[in-house]
């Protein structure tokens, strides 16, 4: 569960059954930090039927400004970054409504963003079920450009989950 000191809530979002999901980080001092998507009950208690516990550890997202979106089907698409340790690429992960990785999606229920933006932070799923993930291109230090500074970038993901032809910055 979330530490009350060393973690909290970046999103949340509420199934049409009125169950609560949300995503978040627990983390210890001077430790590396858990992404977790979780899921209450109506009663505000974890949900035993969403993965272990009400609990699902995100392995792939290293960055707090992560953020989810609800498929009318029940899936949950979880949004953020790899890290920079891991390149800084961003990356979407989607697990059915029982809190598995979903294996229709990308490989094994991911997709990394190849080009574009290095951190996710907004979703929206369009009419034709396609999704559109916003996040921002970050400086590399290497390249003199002062850390303060990002542009904005805008992705439009196709239904197999590939960046299209529109991709890129806006």
């Amino acid at each position: 569960m979330l530490s009350s000191r060393h973690g909290g809530l970046t999103a949340v979002a509420v199934e049409p059954d009125g169950k609560i999901v949300a995503l978040g980080r627990s983390g210890q001092p001077m430790g590396p930090p858990t992404v977790l998507v979780l899921r209450f009950t109506t009663g505000g208690q974890l949900d035993p039927g969403f993965g272990q516990g009400g609990q699902v550890p995100v392995d792939s997202l290293a960055d707090v400004s992560s953020t989810l979106l609800l498929q009318p089907d029940g899936k949950i698409v979880v949004a953020g970054d790899l890290g920079f340790a891991a390149g800084g690429r961003a990356v979407l992960v989607r697990y059915t409504g029982d809190g598995a990785l979903d294996p229709g999606f990308g490989t094994g229920g991911e997709v990394t963003v190849s080009e574009g933006p290095e951190n996710l932070s907004a979703l929206a799923l369009e009419p034709d079920g396609k999704l559109v993930a916003a996040g921002m291109i970050l400086p590399d230090p290497s390249e003199g450009v002062p850390a303060p500074s990002s542009s904005p970038a805008m992705p439009r993901m196709g239904v197999q989950t590939r960046a299209s032809a529109r991709a890129g910055r806006c």
